[in-house]
């Protein structure tokens, strides 16, 4: 149990620290990574990443969502294939 906190603890850190520097793509792998580990575990483990602090980065998750959504429908609305 020990290693699970310090690997949640250790992606949300970097998530957050990530977004002072704006790259996404670090963020992105390490929320697919907290997905993984969250859906691999019980509740009572999953509780864990709530109680370490996983909203503000629930918060960028979102974000980053939705800035593809509108990178996706800009270029898709000028003709342009989305990168």
């Amino acid at each position: 149990m020990h290693s699970y906190e310090w690997m949640v603890s250790t992606l949300l850190k970097v998530v957050k620290s990530a977004s002072k520097f704006n790259d996404d793509l670090i963020q992105r792998i390490a929320m697919y990574l907290l997905d993984a580990l969250s859906s691999e575990v019980d509740c009572s483990d999953k509780q864990i990443v709530g109680s370490l602090g996983a909203f503000p980065v629930i918060k960028i998750f979102i974000y980053l969502f939705i800035i593809r959504i509108v990178k996706c429908l800009w270029c898709c609305h000028h003709g342009l294939w989305p990168l």
